[in-house]
């Protein structure tokens, strides 16, 4: 589990006891005690990490996007990739599985303009919430003429 998304929670333990609360914007669910080997094991669930090292490379009319997935929050989550031109939407993916936590992860996006500049960003989604990497620029190259 990665550290960083139990920070500013706090969790309480109760033994011998299948519980539910939300606590802050943190999830602390199914504290079981086996007592048969005298271990507890604790599943945290909520909102996945931000997808990092995003990288991309535009082409013509088509821009090839990159990125690590992060902590899946405890759940299965999918990714989407956007594109945006003038702060509209110009083109997204269809939602990609999780291949598990620091994978690499790509997409290809078609349909975009010749020589224009994107902002391109992917979003993180499970059964929690969403969060977003941060948005890169990439301009696509210029078109051929003939």
């Amino acid at each position: 589990m990665n550290a960083t998304s139990l920070k500013n929670c706090v969790y309480i333990f109760i033994q011998n006891i299948s519980h539910f609360i939300r606590l802050k914007e943190c999830w602390f669910y199914n504290f079981l005690h086996y007592s048969f080997i005298n271990r507890s094991s604790v599943y945290f669930s909520g909102k996945p990490d931000r997808p990092r090292d995003v990288e991309m490379i535009c082409n013509i009319k088509s821009a090839k996007i990159q990125w690590m997935s992060s902590f899946n929050g405890g759940d299965s989550q999918t990714f989407t990739v956007y594109a945006i031109l003038a702060r509209q939407e110009a083109s997204r993916s269809e939602p990609v599985h999780d291949e598990g936590e620091n994978n690499l992860h790509n997409v290809q996006l078609y349909n975009l303009q010749p020589s224009t500049k994107y902002m391109f960003y992917v979003v993180a989604k499970n059964k929690h919430g969403n969060i977003s990497s941060e948005k890169r620029e990439c301009k696509t190259l210029e078109g051929m003429s003939f």
